[in-house]
């Protein structure tokens, strides 16, 4: 889905950002800080708030929900697109990272050490 969003072929969807966000769009952020952001909320809410506390409570994180979130681009953030990665700045990656947090800080911690590999 970044890859998506970063090549301009991202259909925006309007209405995603939630009043509890990390980050409010009107800090500052550029029209594609706040689609990833949105992208992340979206599917943080959708593939990861169901289950994160079961997740946690049972100390177990399923690698099929690491790929997804793989597929979706939200790892390599760091790594440069030459190797596959994104390439994005530190703090494109923070925004990313913060609005998977607000779901499931166990996933967006993997997240981080994936992406810093």
């Amino acid at each position: 889905m970044l890859r998506r969003i970063a090549s301009g072929k991202f259909l925006r969807t309007r209405g995603l950002m939630s009043s509890a966000s990390p980050v409010n769009p009107a800090s500052g952020l550029n029209e594609d800080q706040r689609m990833w952001q949105e992208a992340a909320q979206k599917w943080g809410q959708s593939e990861l708030a169901p289950f994160s506390a079961e997740w946690d409570k049972n100390s177990h994180f399923p690698i099929d929900v690491i790929k997804a979130s793989a597929e979706q681009g939200f790892l390599g953030l760091y790594t440069n697109e030459e190797l596959g990665g994104m390439a994005l700045t530190r703090l494109d990656t923070s925004i990313i990272f913060e609005a998977l947090r607000t779901v499931s800080i166990s996933h967006a911690k993997i997240n981080f050490w994936i992406s810093l590999s």
